[in-house]
């Protein structure tokens, strides 16, 4: 199901696809896609395998920017959802992706994940959605200069 309904946190983004525990937007831009979590949710393997699904055409149509609000209360994602996160194909054609969490334990843990699985793409953690986005916006613009001149950006 397609929707045009906008985000009323960023005017930017556009809901494209909800999915009963998340909802999937694209920025105007259409190079940044976010996933928003909803509140008490288990992200299991089949959610996952889901999320993936529905965000891979906008990986091919040029979405290469990634970005997931996990800001809502109570949600839990499985380690095996996690290694598929990190490690997916589709995932894996992406440039950079942002997190972005309120609460500092969760921030914490988050940043362990991290490290221990090994996303195959940089990860940035952020605990603002604004700074979050202008990150992803920046990084896609000294990406595109460094890209043109054969040199890749830092993260």
């Amino acid at each position: 199901m397609t929707l045009s309904k906008k985000n009323e946190e960023l005017n930017q983004f556009t809901l494209v696809e909800e999915l009963g525990f998340a909802e999937i937007y694209l920025d105007d831009s259409k190079k940044v896609r976010m996933i928003k979590y909803l509140d008490n949710v288990v992200i299991d393997i089949e959610k996952a395998k889901k999320v993936v699904e529905v965000i891979y055409p906008f990986i091919v149509n040029g979405a290469l920017y990634g970005m997931t609000d996990a800001t809502a209360k109570n949600i839990n994602i499985t380690p095996d959802t996690r290694k598929l996160y990190s490690s997916n194909k589709s995932m894996n054609s992406s440039i950079i992706h942002v997190v972005v969490l309120k609460e500092l334990y969760v921030r914490i843990i988050t940043k362990m994940f991290i490290s221990f699985d090994k996303p195959s793409v940089p990860t940035k953690i952020f605990n603002d959605f604004h700074k979050a986005y202008e990150y992803l916006l920046a990084y896609e613009v000294k990406f595109t200069a460094e890209r043109n001149s054969s040199n890749v950006p830092s993260v």
